[in-house]
């Protein structure tokens, strides 16, 4: 089965970095969105237990007993995709890894409220001072909306945890010293364990990639509470004194395009957290409506509100401002190749809601490795090369 996860290359330019409109003033564009997010596989984001209890199952977070996804989780996915397709700095890598990013300009974190990138603008900030800047975009909770649709599933369970770094895979060959890009997983069918076994008994071994082992680890089945595919989130989307240029980015991050989906909460290699996200109330107001909301005892003026269809059709011409950009093209066509369903294979390989993706096995990183037992010489690319771009095994 072909690897789960590919790259969105850097990109290549310089940030523009602005100090954001403050809080005090309006500025810029504000509104509220109301958006319904629908699971089209299994989607799960575990609740907090104390060290060392080992419940099963394992737990969704919930919020008053009904599934719920963390506004900070939705903020996070939403940021990682502007960071991804934008003129935005790389945040969270240590000093050692800075050094691999081959474009110099996103190699130093924003920590000055003078000078933030994109995604420091929209979605906050924390300066050397210690000082924090909370961003022009907060959400809330998602809430199931029917909270008896969700069961237990069962997964593989070392691929519920956090796997390491894989220099081929996450580094330009021939030399694999600068890192390709942003990591994003790709769509697939769930993997379940049978699945896994029959891949292992076809290769002759029994694992992971775990290659601080002599012997690779049984695989374990998992069991987890999961909201099932179908169900529908919602939540809502506050935003303030966005700039006319930084808005368009914040809804292409929330829509997307019509063939794209969202990857959301753990499990993503084995398939867990496809959905799709769309605005179903949308209230727009511009910097002078805003003042006239104190200013006005007639409310204010140039007010774009919308409901059902048209409030996601509105969305979507946003956000179609920044999938017509030349200089964005290398970005947006890596995650529409990474997140998009049923395209073509274009000079790499594609998500599929058809296709399974997997890890490769502890056995083969260890027939991959040199002469000398020191390096290791398949790239990402040559790795998935080897699967047929159509396959869907049985």
């Amino acid at each position: 089965m072909p690897n789960p996860y590919d790259f969105v290359p850097f990109f290549q330019g310089n940030l523009s970095p602005r100090c954001p409109p403050g809080h005090d003033r309006f500025t810029g564009w504000s509104g509220t969105l109301v958006c319904q997010l629908k699971t089209i596989t299994p989607l799960f984001v575990a609740k907090y237990v104390p060290a060392g209890s080992n419940p099963t199952p394992r737990p969704m977070l919930t919020c008053g007993g009904v599934p719920a996804i963390p506004g900070s989780t939705l903020k996070g996915v939403l940021r990682s995709v502007v960071e991804a397709i934008g003129p935005c700095c790389v945040l969270l890598c240590d000093e050692r890894e800075r050094s691999r990013i081959p474009n110099p300009n996103l190699r130093k974190p924003c920590r000055s409220l003078q000078q933030a990138c994109l995604a420091c603008r929209l979605f906050g900030l924390l300066t050397e001072g210690g000082e924090g800047y909370q961003g022009n975009v907060r959400f809330s909770d998602a809430l199931l909306r029917e909270p008896q649709n969700w069961e237990q599933v069962e997964c593989i369970q070392q691929q519920m945890r956090r796997p390491g770094v894989h220099c081929p895979f996450y580094c330009t060959p021939p030399n694999f010293r600068q890192f390709i890009g942003r990591k994003f997983y790709l769509h697939g069918k769930v993997v379940n364990l049978g699945e896994l076994q029959r891949v292992d008994a076809r290769l002759g071994v029994t694992g992971n990639r775990n290659l601080r082992r002599r012997t690779p680890p049984p695989r374990r089945q998992d069991k987890i509470q999961a909201v099932v595919p179908g169900q529908t989130f919602q939540f809502t989307v506050h935003f303030a004194n966005v700039t006319k240029e930084d808005l368009p980015f914040l809804f292409y991050a929330l829509v997307l395009e019509e063939s794209m989906w969202h990857k959301i909460g753990y499990g993503k290699p084995l398939g867990f957290g496809t959905c799709k996200i769309q605005v179903t109330c949308l209230r727009l107001m511009p910097p002078r409506s805003q003042r006239e909301r104190f200013l006005s005892f007639e409310g204010p003026v140039e007010v774009v509100d919308l409901q059902g269809e048209d409030a996601h059709q509105k969305a979507q011409e946003l956000a179609h401002e920044i999938s017509n950009r030349s200089d964005l093209q290398p970005q947006l066509e890596a995650l529409r190749r990474i997140w998009g369903r049923d395209r073509e294979p274009a000079g790499g390989y594609h998500s599929t809601p058809q296709r399974r993706h997997l890890y490769p096995t502890y056995q083969w990183f260890q027939d991959d490795r040199t002469c000398g037992g020191a390096h290791y010489r398949t790239s990402l690319a040559d790795y998935n090369c080897q699967w047929d771009p159509m396959e869907n095994p049985p």
